[in-house]
């Protein structure tokens, strides 16, 4: 199977051009060796038994236009307000049907990929040990009751609390010329 086939009847898009890719295992294991193709966000998550799936946020708003620290941050926080807003609908939904779930999971990812327009891997971070594992991207319900100004300071604190705790700001370049990892996660990790 190659990566360009992946199924995307598992892709969701709204109407700002944001959209979210849920990848099984296999989907994902094609996508590796063709990540260049794959502009966007990728998050892994390792279940007990060490099968990879993942969540791809693709588009505008989260395809890091260079490999700059500001970038990133962009990307990240606009991932934060997905799950934000997709937590609220779910939430809202459920009071009608109680068996209503997203799929954006609420689990600690194993792995983040950033990869440019250009499709060059900016940076890769292996999260399994990390202190990530107390900062996660799932709202908490005191979360969800924030409106207006505090809503967007919440996300934007939450977003940078977590892009310094997984080592973003330390690793990517703030005005500098971005350094630019190969197009493969395994030089990438390498360099990191």
């Amino acid at each position: 199977m190659k990566a360009n086939n992946i199924n995307n009847n598992n892709n969701n898009a709204n109407n700002n051009g944001q959209k979210v890719q849920t990848l099984n295992g296999k989907q994902f294991a094609a996508m590796i060796p063709n990540l260049s193709q794959h502009a966007g966000v990728i998050l892994v998550y390792t279940g007990s038994t060490g099968a990879q799936t993942a969540l791809r946020f693709y588009g505008a708003d989260f395809t890091p236009k260079n490999g700059k620290q500001d970038e990133a941050f962009r990307c990240w926080k606009n991932i934060y307000t997905v799950f934000r807003t997709v937590k609220q609908a779910e939430n809202d939904l459920r009071e009608k049907n109680d068996g209503i779930r997203s799929k954006l999971r609420a689990g600690t990812p194993s792995h983040i990929y950033f990869v440019t327009e250009e499709g060059k891997v900016v940076q890769t971070y292996e999260l399994t040990d990390s202190i990530w594992k107390s900062v996660g991207l799932v709202p908490t319900k005191k979360d969800l009751e924030k409106t207006g100004r505090d809503l967007k300071k919440s996300i934007n604190d939450a977003a940078r609390a977590s892009f310094t705790a997984i080592g973003m700001r330390d690793l990517l370049p703030k005005e500098s010329d971005a350094v630019i990892l190969d197009s493969t996660p395994e030089s990438a990790e390498k360099a990191a």
